[in-house]
């Protein structure tokens, strides 16, 4: 599970506008995809049968900003164990 300490999250968001124009995007990517899903469930479609589905380029980008989300957490276990 991960776990971020808000107060350091909201610092971050805070202090670096590029991560957090990366961040805000990648999650408003997943949470679309999520919702899609959802209504493809409710609706009872497979995720196949829609064409507005996520292209491999934006998974791609979903992908790189998880990557990046685990580095950040990573730096901040880092700064917590140094403090």
């Amino acid at each position: 599970m991960l776990d971020i300490p808000r107060r350091r999250l909201n610092a971050k968001l805070a202090e670096d506008a590029g991560f957090a124009s990366r961040f805000y995007r990648a999650l408003s990517m997943f949470l679309a995809a999520r919702l899609r899903s959802t209504n493809n469930a409710l609706a009872g479609r497979s995720s196949g049968d829609t064409e507005d589905e996520m292209d491999f380029d934006a998974l791609d980008n979903v992908s790189m900003a998880g990557a990046r989300f685990d580095w950040v957490q990573k730096r901040l276990r880092s700064a917590k164990g140094n403090a």
